[in-house]
């Protein structure tokens, strides 16, 4: 039997849709009456821990589960040693850089230098600006590390 790390909220519908068209059922995790968080495949092949989104690439990485679904977004910041398979063409993201109605600012090239940006995804950010950095020859961008 081999294990499946699947995220609760918005994925986990097309998740259990995914695998219920590869012959292993856990739509009983759709159940919200149903508190549990293993659900075993009516085939008795698989089970599914249902996880947050954010547990997922640990849950796979330290061996919990032989596999899982997850955003790129989360699987991209956790930097874990996991391998991305496949993109099964659900979910969706998109990142956005966010300013006061009436900014003058219209696009990040236009962010003075030293500016402070606050993110969720820190190292995404990171990454980010390390890359626009190097495209607009040395404008430096600190960053404001997230709260738990």
């Amino acid at each position: 039997m081999f294990t499946i790390a699947l995220p609760k909220g918005a994925l986990l519908k097309d998740s259990i849709s995914t695998f219920k068209r590869a012959g292993l059922d856990f739509s009983d995790a759709l159940d919200r009456s149903n508190r549990s968080l293993t659900f075993e495949s009516n085939c008795k092949r698989a089970k599914a821990l249902l996880v947050r989104n954010g547990d997922v690439p640990v849950y796979v990485s330290y061996g919990q589960a032989d596999l899982g679904i997850v955003g790129y977004d989360v699987l991209r910041e956790s930097e874990l040693k996991v391998a991305k398979l496949l993109d099964l063409g659900f979910g969706g993201c998109h990142m956005s850089l966010a300013v006061k109605k009436n900014s003058n600012y219209s696009k990040p090239t236009d962010l003075p230098a030293n500016c402070k940006v606050a993110s969720k995804f820190i190292k995404t950010a990171r990454s980010f600006f390390e890359e626009l950095q190097s495209l607009s020859q040395g404008q430096v961008v600190e960053y404001l590390q997230s709260y738990p």
